[in-house]
């Protein structure tokens, strides 16, 4: 009886054995199939260079539609947006910072202005105080200006104009959910 007990005990080792060997087998064949998998689904990562170029690129294709076909898109940051590490990225430091604000311009603008502003006591409204920054023409390009973003009174705006010349404007502040939450953006479809 013991000796029986013995043998049994043996068999089922051994097939305990034979299992783990066939099921570590099944095991291997499909952790190398699912890494071979996943590397086709998962591309190696862009190039930062090429970056700008594909979100531009993605924005012109949500709208081919347009007549003008040109959209703008901003975006507000309180830590660096990826973009800014793109050499392609344009950089404006406006003085004032801490905060970010991304323009992806797909398309062409002109008469691009970064303007800061004051308040006017006497008159009781903001106006412009001085042209930080102008460029005649911006065509397909990300612009990332290092910023603060009020809550209280602005200290600076975009302006730019469409290639019909309609004029554009855009208050650089963080109330009335202008900027507020980080990643909102504001679109513009130009005329």
């Amino acid at each position: 009886m013991r000796n029986s007990l013995f043998i049994l005990l043996i068999v089922t080792f051994i097939i305990l054995l034979t299992s783990c060997n066939q099921m570590s087998q099944v095991i291997d064949n499909d952790i190398n199939t699912n890494v071979s998998v996943d590397l086709e689904e998962n591309p190696k990562e862009e190039p930062k260079e090429q970056l700008n170029d594909k979100i531009i690129d993605d924005v012109q294709a949500e709208n081919s539609s347009e007549l003008d076909n040109t959209t703008v898109e901003i975006s507000g940051y309180y830590s660096e947006p990826q973009s800014i590490n793109n050499p392609d990225t344009l950089v404006l430091e406006s003085g004032v910072g801490g905060e970010y604000v991304e323009v992806i311009i797909a398309g062409e603008i002109y008469d691009f202005e970064l303007i800061s502003l004051i308040w006017d006591d006497e008159k009781n409204i903001l106006v412009e105080d001085e042209l930080i920054k102008y460029f005649d023409k911006v065509s397909n390009q990300i612009i990332i200006i290092k910023t603060h973003m009020p809550e209280g009174i602005p200290v600076e705006k975009m302006k730019w104009k469409s290639s019909s010349g309609k004029a554009y404007e855009f208050i650089i502040r963080e109330s009335g959910g202008e900027l507020g939450k980080e990643g909102n953006i504001h679109y513009f479809e130009l005329d």
